[in-house]
């Protein structure tokens, strides 16, 4: 038996430093604990575009990189919801054109059981797609921070500060967000 498991650093955080371990050991027990440190803050960087987007949505993958970078909110893990934002984006532009070119009602020929032909006038399916398409819009746009209202609520990645009472708050020598855990 290797004895008594060691406390966590939450644990030192919350009840004292009672063993007065010094800074290098603390650090030490932070990087034995690596499963259970909260990061300060994600680290910024790109993601990488899907192979399989096609050209529109591939444009507006691109456009929407480059404004979160410009932002400073852009990091590698929303690389999936940048991707489902480029094809609902193209899609929705797709539907519109056909929406603006067709407009809203569309001539359908049909058959009767007799077979004989006749022509009925029908929403455009488009407008469907299109409507399904904006609501999808609307909520990537906002957990992206692309939409104005949620703008605020997106925080660049260099201004993040660790919540207090988290480990990170009790030692923030030990989690500057430069290195790696």
């Amino acid at each position: 038996m290797t004895g008594r498991p060691e406390n966590s650093m939450e644990h030192i955080a919350w009840t004292g430093n009672a063993r007065k371990l010094s800074a290098t050991q603390l650090k030490e027990r932070a990087a034995r604990q690596e499963g259970n440190v909260i990061p300060l803050a994600l680290a910024g960087g790109r993601p990488k575009c899907p192979k399989h987007l096609s050209k529109a949505a591939r444009k507006e993958w691109l456009s929407a990189v480059k404004l979160l970078a410009a932002r400073g909110v852009l990091d590698a893990g929303a690389g999936a919801t940048l991707a489902l934002y480029a094809v609902t984006m193209s899609r929705w532009l797709e539907a519109k054109a056909d929406l603006d070119a067709r407009g809203l009602q569309v001539d359908v020929t049909k058959a009767t059981s007799k077979g004989e032909l006749y022509t009925v006038t029908e929403i455009n399916p488009m407008l469907k797609v299109a409507t399904e398409a904006e609501a999808q819009l609307l909520s990537i746009t906002k957990s992206l921070g692309i939409d104005p209202s949620a703008r605020e609520k997106v925080k660049k990645l260099k201004d993040a500060v660790a919540k207090p009472g988290t480990v990170a708050a009790m030692f923030p020598q030990f989690f500057d967000g430069k290195t790696k855990r």
